[in-house]
């Protein structure tokens, strides 16, 4: 696999005189349980002009120090959920090295793609442990995957989606519904940005205020005489409000929707009053998100499977890090084997 001196061409065509080689080493894939390595002496030659230059290997990219087949190989066990430490250590590898490799593939990935057009686009915000602001996704969630990540949030991340959206070469107005948190859905210049879209509002706004108005009154039945009347009572409306977005026909769903409402109001339970009280006040963007036939659970998803990769990586104390494995799980990125035959 070492080209030999007539087959060097430099310069269009003119033959450069190969004057040493040079020994190099990559580490490859394991066989049998044994580390392995490739050796080889690279040549080197003199280009018309004076300078050296030396032959590219067609097994491993420059400077790395791993076959192509061995990164491909880190990467696709990462990608399927195995801890970064975990593979250098079954490689025998520097975690820190391995990282470098992913960052390079999760970035030559991104560089490579086409976003296609986005009919469906999510801002989707991610919290720390503390409950403050983490960072903001930037979805597609027609193919429930991230495009982008940003630490802003609210409208700063709204035009932040827009610009990386021109920069892709797309047509704002491709972007028919637009999933944004409670915060941003009462204000209009997100129309503004995308001018075409429709607001809506993922269920899963609504499913973590069911959760804290049953822990609410789980924690107010404490001395009371019917304490367990009361958890019944707040896990049936629980189950109507969820059921709601289970019915297929949209006018069906909204019907089951004003009655939870109702027999929220009718329970004297002030948690699920004021989940009614969030329902009425959102109820365009609600079921506007009911008409538009999207899964309706992909930001509650997205956000579980943030959290999984949180919790797998201790937090990451750096964040560059959890971006990487980010847009690596989640960000529909394609991988091609570099041994691959047609």
């Amino acid at each position: 696999m070492v080209p030999s001196e007539e087959s060097l061409r430099v310069n269009e065509g003119v033959h450069g005189r190969i004057h040493g080689r040079i020994a190099r080493s990559w580490q490859h894939r394991s066989l049998f349980g044994y580390h392995c390595w490739v050796h080889a002496q690279i040549p080197r030659w003199r280009d018309a002009d004076g300078s050296t230059r030396m032959a590219e290997v067609p097994w491993a990219r420059d400077g790395s120090g791993l076959t192509l087949e061995l990164e491909y190989q880190c990467i696709c066990l990462v990608r399927e959920g195995m801890a970064v430490s975990r593979v250098a250590e079954m490689y025998g590898i520097y975690p820190a090295r391995l990282w470098r490799v992913v960052r390079h593939w999760v970035r030559h990935a991104r560089r490579t793609r086409r976003l296609g057009v986005v009919p469906a686009l999510g801002l989707v915000p991610v919290q720390d442990e503390d409950g403050g602001h983490l960072l903001t996704l930037i979805a597609d969630l027609q193919r429930g995957s991230v495009l982008h990540t940003t630490p802003a949030e609210g409208w700063e991340a709204l035009l932040e989606a827009r610009s990386l959206l021109l920069k892709g070469g797309m047509d704002v107005n491709n972007v028919r519904y637009l999933s944004v948190p409670p915060s941003l859905v009462h204000r209009e210049v997100c129309l503004g940005v995308f001018p075409k879209a429709r607001l809506v509002l993922d269920r899963t706004y609504i499913v973590d205020r069911i959760k804290e108005a049953i822990d609410a009154v789980r924690d107010r039945r404490n001395g009371q005489v019917h304490s367990e009347d009361l958890i019944w009572q707040a896990r049936t409306l629980a189950a109507l409000f969820q059921g709601a977005w289970d019915i297929g026909d949209t006018e069906l769903a909204a019907g089951r929707l004003a009655y939870c409402c109702d027999r929220a109001r009718e329970s004297g339970l002030r948690p699920f009053e004021e989940i009614a009280d969030f329902v009425e006040e959102h109820w365009t963007v609600l079921t506007a998100q009911m008409e538009s036939g999207m899964d309706n659970g992909t930001v509650g998803k997205l956000l579980e499977q943030v959290s999984e990769i949180q919790s797998k990586g201790r937090g990451y104390r750096n964040p560059h890090n959890r971006i990487m494995m980010i847009y690596l799980i989640l960000g529909g990125l394609s991988f091609d084997d570099p041994y691959r035959r047609p």
